[in-house]
């Protein structure tokens, strides 16, 4: 069984793996984890929160999206960002802007004021069986320079063995509704309510 754990793969080629060896996740997964826009419909339709958001696909659609969705947002490329690429914070009107995402689609998001992001990385065996591997611990971010200041490991009562156990117990609980297998990874963001 061949597996793969970075999205930035050209989905025809792992189709084309696919007729000479078992490939886990199937490219399908991978489809839907390259554009946000799917993603977001996919985690929807599966009973995981996101953020409120909109699809944009010119200026227009910004303004309209920014009435709805409000101030602070992020705007984010559709396909293929990841790491706080091809993103940008628009905190008022003046900050919109448009001209990168010219061409392509976008999502704008509401900001979600969160503490910490929780990584759960795990294998899923062709019997449906997961099993996760221990948890490093949460990372805290502090937005800008950028949009996400990595400020590194977090310990004491925020990283405790429950809240890394609920994101575990989700993934495995979730895991089932792409019908995929093999290794994954999974990004949590714990929230400040």
């Amino acid at each position: 069984m061949i597996t793969f754990e970075f999205e930035n793969i050209p989905a025809a080629v792992l189709d084309w793996i696919a007729t000479k060896k078992p490939i886990h996740p199937r490219s399908e997964v991978l489809h839907i984890c390259q554009n946000r826009e799917r993603e977001k419909a996919f985690l929807r339709a599966n009973g995981y929160p996101t953020a409120s958001f909109r699809v944009v696909g010119n200026e227009d659609e910004l303004k309209v999206a920014l009435e709805e969705v409000g101030y602070p947002a992020i705007l984010k490329t559709a396909d293929f960002g990841y790491d706080g690429k091809g993103q940008q914070k628009i905190r008022t009107a003046a900050d919109a802007d448009y001209t990168p995402y010219l061409g392509s689609k976008a999502v704008l998001e509401g900001w979600v004021d969160f503490r910490c992001e929780i990584s759960v990385v795990a294998a899923r065996g062709a019997d449906g069986t997961v099993s996760t591997f221990p948890g490093g611990g949460e990372r805290s971010f502090t937005p800008y320079p950028g949009l996400l200041g990595d400020s590194g490991p977090r310990s004491g009562p925020n990283s405790t063995r429950s809240v890394r156990g609920g994101a575990f117990d989700s993934y495995r609980s979730g895991c089932g509704g792409a019908d995929c297998g093999g290794i994954l990874c999974h990004d949590w963001w714990r929230i400040t309510r």
